[in-house]
């Protein structure tokens, strides 16, 4: 098994990976979360499953993103159409 396999993030950790997701900076992601700028940047420097957690989270905000963007072009290109008269 791979070093780390199945380690936890702290509750800490996993606020502060939805910080990161949500808010516009780093300062404010840490204030959300509620620790200091200095450990929150400590975890996204040496921290892998930290480091692991948020690639993984920000991967599926992005697929869920692009998901609702594809799905939305699609809606207002039918949209366009019916209203076209094609």
């Amino acid at each position: 098994m791979p070093e780390g396999y199945g380690e936890k993030l702290s509750r800490k950790q996993e606020q502060a990976v939805v910080a990161l997701l949500t808010m516009p900076t780093i300062r404010k992601a840490a204030e959300k979360a509620g620790v200091g700028e200095r450990t929150l940047r400590g975890w996204m420097k040496d921290s892998p499953e930290f480091q692991r957690a948020y690639t993984e989270a920000r991967r599926g905000f992005l697929e869920h993103s692009l998901g609702k963007l594809q799905r939305g072009r699609r809606s207002a290109a039918g949209s366009c159409l019916s209203l076209c008269g094609s």
